[in-house]
Order: C-alpha cells, then sequence, then structure tokens
C-alpha cells in the first residue's frame, strides 16, 4: 500500500479516536499534513523521471531500421509491423549507428526472439540477447465478398482490397493491379485470399478442346477439325492433332476455337 494512503488511513483514526482536536489551526493541520504532501511529491517526482527516460530512449528508431534489416533479409514485401512485447529502453549519445542481426533464425515466427547488437566503426554501442517481439508481414490483398465457386470467370468486382498478415504462408497473392482475363481454379469462401495459385489465366483455346483448324499453302486453303493439346491466348502456338489422320502440327489461335497453320 502506498505511503500517502497508509497516512491518510491514520489521520482517519487519530481523528476518529479524539486523539486529535476537531477544530484544528492552520499550523497543526500543516503539521499533519506534511508528510503525505511531501510523500505525494516525491511520487510526482518519480513519475516524471520515468516518463522521461522512456521518452528519450531511442526504441522506436531502433524498430523502424530493424524493420528494413528483417525485409532485405527474409525477402519480405508489404509493410513490417513489430511489437516489443518487452521494451527496451536503449540510449544512445552517437547518430550514425548500424543494426546487426546475429544468429538471425532461419524462419520469422509471430513471436520471435532476436540477438541484436547496435555497432559503430565494429564497436558495440548496446545489444540485447533476447528482445520479444510480434512480427507481422502485411500485404495489401484481394478478398472474396462472397462465396465463389471454380471455373468461373474472374469479376475483380467480387474482392474488395483488405490488408493482411502473410507471414506464415509461402503463398504469393494475386496482384491487385494486373489485367487480363482469369478463372478460379477452386472454391473460395467470404473473406479468402486470392492468390497466384488461385487462378488460371482464360484462354481461347482450352487443352482437349475441338477446334477448327484452317490449313494455308499459298492460295490453297483447307480446313478440318482438331483436338488442342494445349491451352493458349490469342496469337499464341499450340499443339493441334488432326481427328482424322492423328498426325499432330503447330498451329496460331486467331480467334475463339479456331487455329491456323501456314506452310
Amino acid at each position: 500500500m502506498p505511503y500517502s494512503l497508509s497516512f491518510i488511513f491514520l489521520l482517519l483514526y487519530l481523528l476518529m479516536c479524539h486523539v486529535l482536536p476537531l477544530r484544528a489551526t492552520l499550523a497543526q493541520w500543516d503539521l499533519i499534513l506534511e508528510p503525505i504532501a511531501q510523500v505525494a511529491l516525491k511520487e510526482q517526482v518519480e513519475h516524471k523521471q520515468i516518463a522521461k527516460e522512456e521518452q528519450s530512449s531511442l526504441e522506436p528508431l531502433v524498430l523502424e531500421r530493424l524493420k528494413d534489416v528483417l525485409a532485405e533479409r527474409y525477402h519480405l514485401n508489404g509493410k513490417v509491423v513489430l511489437t516489443p512485447l518487452v521494451h527496451w529502453n536503449v540510449k544512445l549519445s552517437e547518430s550514425d549507428w548500424s543494426i546487426e542481426l546475429v544468429n538471425a533464425p532461419q524462419r520469422l515466427m509471430p513471436t520471435t526472439a532476436f540477438n541484436i547488437r547496435i555497432i559503430q566503426n565494429n564497436k558495440v554501442l548496446a545489444s540485447n540477447k533476447n528482445w520479444m517481439l510480434q512480427v507481422e508481414n502485411r500485404v495489401t490483398c484481394l478478398c472474396a465478398r462472397h462465396n465463389l465457386i471454380p471455373q468461373i470467370a474472374v469479376d475483380f468486382r467480387e474482392f474488395k482490397t483488405e490488408e493482411r498478415n502473410l507471414l506464415n504462408t509461402s503463398k504469393r497473392p494475386f496482384p491487385i493491379d494486373i489485367e487480363g482475363a482469369f478463372r478460379l481454379k477452386h472454391r473460395m469462401a467470404v473473406g479468402d485470399i486470392l492468390f497466384e495459385d488461385s487462378v488460371e489465366k482464360q484462354a481461347l483455346v482450352h487443352k482437349g478442346s475441338s477446334v477448327d483448324v484452317f490449313i494455308k499453302k499459298g492460295y490453297l486453303t483447307l480446313s478440318l477439325k482438331g483436338i488442342a493439346l494445349d491451352s493458349g491466348d490469342l496469337d499464341e502456338i499450340i499443339l493441334v492433332r488432326n481427328t482424322s489422320s492423328n498426325k499432330t502440327f503447330r498451329g496460331r489461335i486467331i480467334d475463339a476455337n479456331t487455329v491456323q497453320v501456314a506452310f
């Protein structure tokens, strides 16, 4: 119990027991309350001193520089967020210093202990061998607004952009500014992140589909039916098999399900 509260209870006890006169003079009250006032003043000074020491700590600057070190070492995209679980009251007089990560962990975890050295001209200015930090790697992602079924064309209006922590996944989020026609490869639930492996490019010709084949040789043009052995988009070259002769040849996609072969 703080000293100030102890003095207050003692004062009340003395008053209730009629040890002190109920009508004390100002001088008497000053004498009674002086120890309480001194304790209260001492507590205020201590709080101000602690607050001043916390403000003078360079922990925020150390965290900012450590973010750059982690982003480069672990190839992190997006924003790195570090939250100390135990604060480091580090003070440095020099301004030209760098951070050294000692025995860096092979993989970052949501809660990671770092061995940090702050060095200048190969001299260690400060160190923390067990700095516990909460680590996040926040990336802007496309997230499903509704449940989506596979094999449908991707309509980007069905997605919203959200900042998600992707520290624990090796998947790459689908770029939010890419153009083109794509379709979903698997089902998605509300809030699921759209990753690169969640979609495939929507081709004009799909592997295994029937295609019209035009063969040109000089002024002669022949048409036949074939089976696409590859998927492809406009002007791409794919392999096609003749359904009649089973011979294979390469042709250029000129429109949906149409391939042209030139000799």
